[in-house]
């Protein structure tokens, strides 16, 4: 039979761990240089007298002039000297990529067979004229303007705003 022998603890494995675990800014507390306040240091980004981090476990780092807990973590700690104290035979996990999402495409809906198009018996009459501006237009908008409301409900509707300008093709501006 096969028997297991098991691993060899050894200091250095005991340091290795701790590196791979979380960050905890109090493994790093004699880098930091105390303020007169008490629990306060001096920020490693900024240089501001406001850094802390909290009694919690683990403890969450806090520059109250701003920086970011990440370029904190890594003024404290570079990510160079990290990857140097480790072993030779660690291999980095490959990068991460976020899934794809997935596009849903609605399915075509067929045409009855029977299917007729049906015209109009009258012009339209709700056709939206164009009117004197009432309200103001946006900064695009030049020289003397019309608007035009396209009503959709009570609550919904679109001003177009049209102008003259002979440089166009139809010899006019227009916001959409």
């Amino acid at each position: 039979m096969f028997t297991k022998e098991a691993p060899q603890k050894t200091n250095n494995s005991k340091t290795q761990r701790q590196q791979f675990e979380k960050f905890d800014i109090r493994n790093f507390q004699d880098q930091l240089e105390a303020t007169n306040v008490k629990g306060k240091y001096i920020c490693p980004v900024c240089g501001g007298h406001n850094f802390s981090w909290s009694k919690a476990e683990p403890p969450v780092i806090t520059c109250w002039n701003g920086c970011d807990r990440k370029e904190i973590k890594e003024a404290v700690n570079p990510m160079a000297q990290l990857l140097a104290s480790r072993s030779d035979n660690y291999t980095p996990l490959p990068s991460w990529k976020p899934a794809k999402q997935k596009i849903i495409k609605p399915k075509p809906v067929p045409i009855p067979s029977d299917f007729t198009l049906v015209k109009l018996t009258e012009a339209a009459t709700d056709i939206p004229q164009p009117q004197q501006l009432t309200s103001r237009p946006p900064k695009e908008v030049v020289g003397s303007a019309t608007e035009i409301i396209y009503s959709y409900s009570p609550d919904q509707w679109v001003t177009r705003y049209q102008w003259s300008d002979a440089s166009k093709e139809k010899g006019h501006g227009k916001t959409f």
